[in-house]
């Protein structure tokens, strides 16, 4: 699904892929800034309600701290009491009444000035050794629950004992209702430090009333956990016993999160070092965050119209950043049609600029590699590899101004090695009528340059001329132009070349400084061999087109007229065009014997006197038409020398493993594109294809008929990995290299 999904995606346009994947980009981005907006403010609301608890929880505690040292100031002043410690060190049972009763005022006046002069003091009680208890106010609960009355064998009394002088605060129940605070202090002798009793403060609930209350934080729980882990609480349902976990707090004020009853808690916690309590303030989570529905409710909206904003956004830019890309790829296909005269105009300097500056380059260098390109062209038509349709398209990619019917080769020749900057000037004045004539011309060999004219042969002539002048007369070079004759045929441009390059066997006998075949030609022979018109025929002969051999043979009968040629040229001409009737025959495997007339094994014979030349060039076109006939069209065209060279060498080499395109285009100095195109065209094949087949022959042969392993069977053919040639057996014929060889046993 995935897979398909991908491919629907990949094959969309341009602009609408950038916007799919802008759009996208943008609403991840959205959801996560959105999340991570809600974390944040959660995060703030937590904090900040953390911050204000232990705000709250550190004042009171500083209040608290306060009170009870006030506290802790008035229990110094009375234990301390001169009055009170006399009446402490001596058993008040054994006073006489009157003394006894004294002593319980005096205490007890002392006790009442205490409570007066503070507030929430509910009661204090005074226990000595001798188990007297002087109290005034409210019974506390830690006195009824002496037992016997003795206490001093209460926990309390024996804990303030071994607190040694020194306070300790504990709450505990007053009654079913509320609770209360307790200090406990050993009372010691001021003379001899001695312990004389036991003193304790009772704190009223209302003071601790005044933390459970306050006007910012109301939806959360206060609770006190003592030193000993009890919890007292406003919460009277005890669900606080199961949030508060003690063993979390480990520092002196911090928070933390814990779960009960499937809900989250927040629980705040403040330590006090006076009293060894912690003071915690309990949350659930969820009524902290109730107002963020209404910030759900509004990042909903802003996500939809964001996105919806976003969405035509990016589909804007996605137009505006596809509209280079598609100008480029209308530009990338008018240089595939051949038309490199084009540009791309980049505005900006973005990657889209950089790619177009990149186009512009790839096309100036095609176009400074036009040259190379041509030049090897040009001397694949020199070397005559190249048929006329290879031409024409090769042409076209290399925008040759090769269009007339118009062919002829000029050579020109320098005797002395020319100065750089006259070379260069040379080169400058040549390649500038190339710009405005159709010609082409490129450098054969040090002080040697070919120029092959597609223009009538009086233009040629003139421009030759034009050359030759300037060089000598403004550059002062010894240069001679060879001129080849003019041919209708790409095919001829060979015959051309050669001609001009006989001329160059003349330069010291011939007083010019341009010559032409034709002219130098008919002065060194009285009689002139129709050598180009027999070549032409040759040509039309292995096209298999009569109308031009026809055509051909008539213009020679005119030339020999004309020209009032010799008996003996004439019979060399018809024994020269038998001749080679004779070979092509049996190149394509058909009897001459039985195609001709006998008499051309007696050339003589055929030969009268120049009155009946007709007779004797009709019977030279029947014996063409035969042929043409017995081999057929497509036994005539006989591949290109291009492939039939590769042809050669694949059936020679089939086991290279640098067999391929780019190894064979090297091998005959053409373009591996069009080489591939030219082989499919002719052979019906692909390049590879045609490859396999033979690799596949061989390696037939060589399962059934030898006993070599199939790895080496593998590298006889040229696949160097035998599994790889396991694979490619079996895809060709459906049985691995072993089934095969089992089978054929």
């Amino acid at each position: 699904m995935l897979t398909r999904l991908g491919l629907v995606f990949h094959n969309l346009k341009l602009s609408y892929k950038l916007t799919i994947a802008i759009s996208f980009v943008c609403l991840i981005a959205l959801t996560l800034f959105s999340t991570t907006t809600i974390m944040i403010y959660k995060n703030m609301m937590t904090d900040k309600e953390i911050s204000s608890t232990l705000t709250n929880l550190d004042a009171f505690r500083g209040n608290l701290n306060n009170y009870l040292n006030g506290i802790d100031k008035s229990s110094v002043l009375l234990i301390y009491n001169p009055a009170i410690q006399d009446h402490l060190e001596s058993n008040a049972d054994l006073l006489k009444p009157e003394d006894r009763l004294k002593a319980f005022q005096d205490i007890n006046q002392k006790i009442k000035e205490i409570i007066n002069n503070s507030y929430g003091i509910s009661s204090i009680a005074i226990m000595d050794n001798y188990n007297n208890a002087f109290t005034f106010g409210e019974s506390s609960n830690l006195l009824t629950s002496a037992p016997n009355g003795n206490y001093r064998d209460t926990a309390w009394f024996r804990m303030a004992e071994k607190r040694d002088g020194l306070y300790q605060w504990e709450i505990t129940d007053w009654s079913q209702s509320k609770k209360t605070m307790h200090m406990l202090r050993s009372i010691k002798s001021i003379r001899n430090q001695q312990t004389l009793g036991v003193v304790l403060f009772t704190i009223s609930p209302d003071i601790l009333k005044t933390m459970f209350t306050s006007d910012s934080q109301m939806d959360g729980i206060y609770s006190i956990v003592v030193s000993s882990g009890e919890i007292y609480s406003q919460d009277e349902s005890g669900r606080q016993q199961t949030i508060i976990d003690t063993s979390k707090m480990n520092a002196a004020k911090g928070h933390y999160f814990t779960e009960s009853g499937g809900k989250t808690y927040i629980v705040t916690y403040s330590t006090n070092p006076l009293t060894n309590w912690k003071f915690t303030y309990t949350i659930e989570q969820n009524v902290l965050f109730k107002d963020i529905k209404y910030i759900y409710f509004i990042w909903v909206v802003f996500f939809i119209g964001s996105f919806i904003l976003i969405s035509l956004i990016s589909l804007k830019i996605s137009k505006t950043i596809s509209k280079p890309l598609k100008t480029l790829t209308i530009l990338n296909k008018e240089v595939e049609r051949g038309n490199l005269n084009v540009k791309f105009l980049s505005l900006y300097k973005d990657e889209v600029g950089i790619l177009g500056s990149s186009f512009n380059r790839m096309l100036d260098n095609i176009r400074e590699g036009i040259p190379l390109r041509r030049e090897k062209m040009l001397r694949s038509i020199l070397e005559q590899n190249m048929s006329k349709e290879e031409f024409m398209e090769l042409n076209q990619l290399t925008a040759l101004p090769l269009i007339q019917p118009f062919y002829q080769v000029v050579l020109i020749d320098f005797a002395i090695d020319l100065p750089a900057h006259k070379l260069k000037l040379m080169e400058e004045r040549m390649y500038r009528y190339g710009e405005t004539s159709p010609m082409v011309c490129f450098t054969l060999k040090p002080g040697q340059y070919c120029i092959l004219f597609n223009d009538s042969k009086e233009e040629t002539y003139r421009i030759t001329n034009e050359l030759i002048d300037y060089y000598h007369t403004q550059l002062e070079i010894s240069a001679v132009g060879y001129i080849g004759n003019d041919y209708n045929e790409i095919y001829f441009v060979k015959n051309s070349f050669e001609e001009a390059k006989e001329l160059s066997k003349y330069r010291f006998f011939i007083d010019s400084h341009c010559m032409s075949y034709e002219a130098v030609m008919g002065k060194v022979w009285q009689t002139t061999y129709p050598d180009k018109l027999e070549n032409q025929l040759k040509y039309y002969i292995e096209q298999a087109d009569p109308e031009q051999c026809r055509t051909l043979v008539g213009n020679l009968l005119i030339f020999i007229r004309d020209n009032n040629i010799k008996p003996f040229i004439i019979h060399t001409l018809l024994a020269n065009m038998y001749i080679y009737l004779q070979q092509l025959s049996v190149k394509h495997h058909v009897d001459p014997q039985q195609l001709f007339d006998p008499r051309i094994w007696q050339i003589d014979l055929l030969v009268d006197s120049q009155g009946s030349f007709q007779r004797n060039f009709d019977e030279l076109i029947s014996a063409i038409e035969k042929y043409i006939q017995a081999i057929g069209v497509q036994g005539a065209r006989s591949l290109s020398p291009a492939i039939q060279k590769a042809v050669s060498v694949m059936e020679a080499e089939y086991n290279n493993y640098e067999m391929g395109i780019d190894f064979m285009a090297r091998i005959l100095h053409i373009n591996s594109v069009y080489f591939s195109q030219l082989f499919k065209k002719e052979l019906g094949t692909s390049f590879m294809d045609y490859l396999s087949q033979i690799r596949l022959g061989h390696a037939r042969r060589l399962l059934g008929e030898s006993n070599l392993k199939i790895k080496e069977i593998s590298k006889e053919v040229g696949y160097a990995d035998p599994h790889y040639f396991g694979i490619w057996f079996k895809d060709k014929t459906g049985l691995t290299p072993s089934q095969y060889r089992n089978q054929s046993t």
